[in-house]
């Protein structure tokens, strides 16, 4: 049996392994952006349990710095997905939604990486409500 990946948030457990998947057979449409220098900076210090913080959230996600160290430089490329949670969700997306209904659910390591790298862009792909749903289930 093939591996699953699978993002777990708050009373959610998305599955990734699908979702990827069928965003690569185009039967999911994304909306496809880039995030500058500031907002992962933001997102990595509000967002990711960084090294050497002391006062560390419920929210924030544990990063596995070996395996940030480790990822090679092409998987680093491939874009973050950020996707629909609803009320569950805390960041905001311009023209998607007024409300912080999004979360970044692939991705966060890369992330971490862009920000030690000191990276200035990186590649998010926005996954809408109408396609997230359908990859959900509750825990």
């Amino acid at each position: 049996m093939a591996n699953v990946e699978t993002f777990r948030w708050r009373n959610f457990q998305l599955d990734v392994t699908a979702l990827l998947r069928d965003i690569a057979e185009c039967r999911v449409a994304v909306r496809g952006i880039r995030i500058d220098r500031q907002e992962i900076e933001a997102h990595a210090l509000t967002v990711l349990r960084l090294p050497g913080v002391t006062e560390v959230k419920e929210w924030q996600f544990p990063i596995d710095w070996e395996y940030v160290r480790s990822l090679a430089s092409e998987r680093c490329k491939q874009p973050l997905l950020l996707v629909y949670f609803g009320d569950s969700g805390f960041i905001a997306v311009e023209d998607e939604s007024p409300e912080p209904c999004y979360v970044l659910a692939d991705g966060n390591h890369r992330l971490a990486r862009a920000y030690v790298d000191g990276r200035q862009r990186v590649v998010v792909h926005i996954v809408a409500r109408k396609d997230a749903e359908r990859y959900w289930s509750g825990l």
